[in-house]
């Protein structure tokens, strides 16, 4: 609520004005580069073991920066999202350019080990990241995270098969 939000991110001053507490907390924020020069957005909040929210810089910061109480959090906005740059229309978004996008951000920010977390798709990426980088991840905290799951085209229906040359 609008109340809960002020009371928890910021006061009043004597001029009337608001002091926000989510801003005197924040260390830094700015921007890396992936692979494909695309600018990724960052905020990092609090000291201590670094933790890597995988997305949401752009909405979930306030929601988690209670955690940041004894740790630091990164937030980040993946490649398309948030205040990160677009992805070009002819690029493909595999697990690899999000991995990618994790590395970038850990690369940039130098950090050994990390905590990783993710939600819903995010969550599968984070799960999927932690097992092909067993010497980086630290832990891994996932809520309702997509399984992953091989499917083969023949289990696809039918109006899902793409057929090349074909529109």
């Amino acid at each position: 609520t609008p109340t809960a939000r002020r009371a928890r991110c910021g006061r009043r001053t004597a001029d009337g004005g608001r002091r926000s507490r989510c801003r005197e907390r924040s260390l830094n924020e700015g921007y890396a580069r992936n692979p494909a020069g695309l600018r990724l957005y960052y905020r990092v909040l609090g000291e201590g073991d670094p933790t890597l929210v995988t997305a949401g810089a752009c909405f979930l910061r306030e929601d988690l920066e209670p955690l940041a109480s004894g740790r630091r959090l990164v937030f980040f906005d993946r490649s398309g999202r948030g205040r990160s740059d677009p992805i070009p229309p002819d690029m493909p978004v595999t697990f690899e350019s999000e991995f990618e996008d994790i590395d970038a951000i850990r690369a940039h920010l130098g950090l050994q080990h990390f905590t990783l977390m993710g939600w819903s798709y995010v969550g599968l990426v984070a799960g999927l990241y932690a097992a092909d980088h067993p010497d980086v991840v630290d832990r891994l905290l996932l809520s309702g995270a997509i399984a992953p799951r091989n499917v083969a085209l023949s289990e696809l229906p039918r109006d899902a098969h793409v057929q090349p040359g074909r529109d």
